[in-house]
């Protein structure tokens, strides 16, 4: 155990990134196991041993770049779809990221938005347990709205009470 230790402080001192070295520390528990499975004497604490907290990281924007690209996909998608059906999705997706990315919801806000909590002559959405459980008021910009408008008018599950419905439900 000392031995892993001092390996695992060497890698550190190296720079090596926590999650290399705990790659590695699976890599090695794994193969104790299988030499345990195989009938060699191999320490059971090397089975069971302990890999480092990995901190975690916070999410990264995307560039003005990146998401002007990405608006501009799938509203390329919506003016080029052959099929019907592939225009819904990609209004629905349209409407998804502006409301991300226009109003700061999260995607499980967005996916549990309901039908009821939208009010588009208003310009606001009413979530329900949004961060830490707590009720509030989002107001929406021209565009999600439009955007917004638009999937409620062509979306195919109209029994449905969400907003943002796919085959398998929300």
């Amino acid at each position: 155990v000392r031995l892993i230790e001092a390996y695992i402080d060497d890698k550190l001192r190296e720079g090596l990134n926590t999650n290399t070295i705990n790659w590695r520390l699976y890599l090695l528990r794994a193969f104790c196991q299988f030499a345990m499975d195989e009938g060699y004497p191999v320490p059971h604490i090397l089975t069971r041993m302990k890999v480092l907290d990995v901190p975690r990281r916070l999410p990264r924007p995307l560039s003005d770049e990146q998401i002007l690209r990405f608006e501009g996909c799938i509203k390329e998608a919506i003016a080029q779809a052959k099929a019907e059906r592939n225009r819904k999705v990609a209004i629905r997706d349209l409407a998804c990221v502006y409301l991300m990315w226009h109003c700061g919801m999260r995607i499980s806000e967005v996916l549990d938005l309901r039908v009821q909590d939208v009010d588009l002559s208003g310009r606001k959405l009413f979530i329900e347990c949004g961060k830490e459980s707590k009720d509030r008021v989002i107001y929406i910009s021209e565009t999600a709205a439009a955007a917004l408008g638009e999937h409620l008018a062509n979306r195919e599950h109209l029994d449905s009470p969400y907003v943002f419905t796919g085959r398998d439900g929300r």
